[in-house]
């Protein structure tokens, strides 16, 4: 099944979720908010031939994603009595178990959504899990659950090759040579910022555009005390998952530290190799 690269996020009390789901797991809901961006999405994946999901948390809590759904129309009204936007879907499902909101990276900076996050309507990029539920063909018939579910548990179908490495001691010329066109540079470095020139975050997004990303969650937190603490791994790991499954070529992190066995970059590439990737230390060719 071909998906959009785009989903929706929204909230709705969890018995409603639970009918709609009981009833065959086709419904409208109406939202307060104009769905204007979603509608559009929608609209340019029905000409590409995609589904798009939309993803709902409990409007009780805002705790957690606890079903999704393909949508089938986003309407505009005009009557605002009846609310600004009413969206159809059909294969309503529920996730087992529930995941984080931060398994969702949002659209507009491909940061994980905040698990505090309490408005109604946001667009994400299409989570991994979703790639392994197609839905069945019949309409309204509830699609087969997700056999992905924790971020920590997913495998990778194609598993993107990862590389780490360390800048002290490179040249910017092997680096733009190893990265070459088709690379994406994430900088893990808790502060990107380099008495080298060069090297320093606006250096950086000079010589690589929109290939370079800051992931400060996969910095060392504790570098100026010379403990092991990284940022917020969890929500960099996810954000890197994301961006290999959209990017599709090679990964390198980067970071600082010449020698990567004492680097907090050998942590993040076991995180990663528990995760399904292969993670390299990238060998240079010599300048």
């Amino acid at each position: 099944m071909n998906l959009s690269p785009f989903c929706v996020y929204t909230i709705i009390h969890v018995d409603e979720l639970k009918r709609v789901h009981r009833d065959g797991g086709a419904g409208s809901f109406t939202e307060n908010k104009r769905w204007v961006t979603g509608a559009q999405l929608l609209k340019e994946a029905q000409v590409a031939g995609q589904r798009m999901a939309v993803i709902f948390a409990d409007a009780a809590t805002t705790a957690e994603l606890l079903y999704y759904a393909w949508l089938t129309e986003i309407e505009l009204l005009d009557d605002d009595s009846r609310g600004p936007t009413r969206y159809s879907f059909e294969d309503l499902t529920p996730i087992h178990p529930s995941l984080p909101k931060s398994t969702l990276l949002l659209k507009s900076s491909g940061q994980p959504l905040n698990d505090n996050y309490i408005r109604p309507y946001v667009i994400c990029h299409t989570p991994n899990f979703l790639t392994n539920a197609a839905p069945t063909p019949a309409k309204g018939k509830v699609a087969r659950l997700i056999k992905r579910v924790l971020p920590s548990r997913v495998r990778p179908v194609s598993p993107t090759l990862i590389y780490l490495f360390g800048y002290t001691g490179k040249t910017m010329t092997q680096i733009e040579r190893a990265i070459g066109e088709n690379g994406l540079l994430l900088d893990i470095r808790y502060s990107p910022r380099s008495r080298k020139a060069g090297f320093s975050r606006s250096g950086l997004e000079r010589v690589f555009g929109e290939r370079y990303r800051h992931v400060r969650e996969l910095g060392n937190a504790g570098y100026q005390t010379g403990e092991l603490e990284l940022a917020d791994a969890d929500a960099g790991l996810t954000l890197v998952e994301g961006l290999a499954a959209e990017h599709g070529g090679p990964i390198f992190l980067m970071c600082a530290c010449e020698d990567g066995s004492y680097c907090h970059r050998s942590e993040v590439g076991r995180l990663l190799r528990k995760r399904g990737y292969r993670v390299e230390e990238y060998a240079f060719d010599a300048d």
